[in-house]
């Protein structure tokens, strides 16, 4: 008999976790390296910024706060985004 007090899963744990959400932002920024409107925009990237994208990514599907505790969370992301020209054909692609 299964405790109905057990919380159900997060959409991160649906995902497979922290793996999973390294492996898809490691997908996706090799192709934005390939991406002629998004490459200028990443290419001077930390070979850490798809490991911050997937600890962002992990915390707001309900996985461990790692972005918020290491990085300074949502202001801190907001901040590294401002100022970049960043066009709704860039936003769009992303």
């Amino acid at each position: 008999m299964s405790v109905m007090s057990d919380p159900p899963p997060t959409l991160y744990d649906w995902a497979g976790g922290t793996e999973a959400f390294e492996r898809l932002t490691e997908t996706f920024y090799q192709k934005v390296k390939r991406d002629d409107l998004l490459e200028p925009v990443f290419r001077g990237m930390d070979e850490d910024h798809p490991k911050k994208v997937a600890a962002w990514l992990a915390e707001v599907f309900g996985g461990p706060a790692r972005y918020t505790e290491e990085h300074g969370g949502y202001p801190h992301m907001m901040n590294k985004h401002r100022g970049r020209a960043l066009t709704e054909d860039m936003r769009r692609r992303w």
